[in-house]
């Protein structure tokens, strides 16, 4: 299971993520996170939830 709970992420100064929040659940098949082509949000969320990028404020929380 996976959680986020209002995760803000930067760049530098770039703000990239601003509250980000959702939940994965166990047996629910696949979860998938849409954004418009060549927008940073996709790639900070999944870096930011491997741990490459540590978040400003927020919480992740990663059960198996």
């Amino acid at each position: 299971m996976l959680d986020l709970d209002q995760v803000e992420a930067y760049y530098g100064d770039s703000h990239i993520l601003h509250g980000v929040s959702f939940a994965v659940r166990e047996g629910r098949g696949c979860f998938v996170l849409l954004r418009p082509q060549r927008c940073r949000p996709k790639t900070t969320t999944i870096m930011t939830v491997m741990g490459y990028l540590h978040p400003r404020t927020g919480r992740i929380s990663l059960r198996r």
